[in-house]
């Protein structure tokens, strides 16, 4: 291989399969400043995760939301403005992916 990256296991098999597959759990859309939550089936050994994706051109007020994941439930719910702490963000409309992961 001239270019690129390679990883092995332990036995010297290449397992870099170049894209990471996920196992999705399921999607939910939300608006600018909504708070929700939504329930999905976990399979055991496996913690619960998303991406989020934005659909709005801008973030409009500083409004954030505060996103928590416990087992196979993530909640989203409002948070002060200046809270920039681990699991907020700007509470823009978009769409969650929610995905498992060991």
């Amino acid at each position: 291989m001239a270019y690129g990256l390679q990883t092995f296991d332990g036995n010297g098999v290449d397992n870099n399969t170049g894209i990471v597959r996920i196992l999705a759990l399921g999607t939910f859309t939300v608006g600018q400043e909504q708070s929700n939550s939504a329930s999905f089936a976990l399979p055991s050994g496996y913690r619960m995760d998303y991406v989020f994706q934005s659909h709005q051109a801008t973030g409009g007020t500083a409004t954030r939301r505060l996103i928590t994941i416990s087992g196979g439930t993530i909640s989203l719910s409002a948070t002060g403005d200046g809270d920039f702490s681990a699991g907020t963000q700007n509470a823009m409309a978009g769409y969650f992916l929610l995905y498992a992961r060991v």
